[in-house]
């Protein structure tokens, strides 16, 4: 009669399995930090480029009012050279 072997829970074949399920859940964790960090950095890049999107759009408005001053003056000086000429 051939006696069967008493399997524990310290054989190597459940330790494994244990090993492989703990790199398992390490890799998962390492992985789901690296997925936050990369979630935290999409963001600061979404926010700067808005406030570089804000501020281009201060500055374009800035341009709009000045090239508004400047054609107002040119009318301006338009006319005034039209009216000297009328005078004359």
């Amino acid at each position: 009669m051939q006696k069967t072997p008493i399997v524990s829970n310290k054989t190597p074949v459940a330790h494994a399995g244990k090993e492989n399920m703990h790199e398992a859940l390490v890799e998962t964790k390492k992985e789901r930090l690296k997925t936050e960090e990369e979630v935290r950095a999409l963001k600061n890049r979404i926010n700067l480029l808005m406030n570089e999107e804000k501020k281009a759009q201060r500055k374009f408005e800035e341009a709009k009012k000045k090239t508004k001053a400047l054609e107002d003056i040119k009318l301006e000086t338009q006319q005034h050279i039209i009216e000297k000429e009328e005078v004359k």
